[in-house]
């Protein structure tokens, strides 16, 4: 048993100056200087002219920091009646484009067509079980 420990151990340390030369010979070759990052940073908070160019109802000059929930806020135009009173986070300007009268409309015009198409279908259920009742009387 002896000799095989021996072997692993004799074969492990010359795996490990391998490696040692790889990494010299790598150093060697590898440029001192630090590569130029690219980009902005990752973090890098973004500025009016990006959320101006990517979101037309955005209002440049609303851009405000808000400490307590550590994000920035901005105002919006609404898109259907152009008030300008609606101050969202800017992680919420690429889904919220109208103002909150603006968005109870649209909501509730909605519940109001869905109510329509349920009431459709629920007469449309009762009128075929009624009209062969009616066919059995007359006959």
């Amino acid at each position: 048993m002896a000799v095989n420990i021996k072997k692993k151990v004799n074969f492990d340390e010359r795996a490990n100056a391998e490696v040692e030369k790889r990494a010299e010979a790598k150093a060697a070759e590898a440029p001192a200087e630090p590569k130029e990052k690219k980009g902005p940073p990752k973090r890098a908070k973004k500025t009016e002219e990006y959320y101006k160019d990517k979101y037309p109802h955005f209002i440049p000059g609303s851009l405000v920091f808000d400490p307590s929930a550590n994000k920035q806020k901005a105002k919006i135009k609404c898109i259907e009646c152009d008030n300008e009173d609606r101050e969202v986070y800017t992680s919420d300007l690429f889904q919220v484009k109208t103002c909150l009268n603006c968005s109870k409309k649209k909501r509730q015009a909605k519940r109001d067509a869905n109510a329509a198409k349920k009431e459709a279908a629920e007469a449309a259920k009762t009128q075929p079980a009624e009209a062969p009742a009616a066919e059995a009387k007359s006959a």
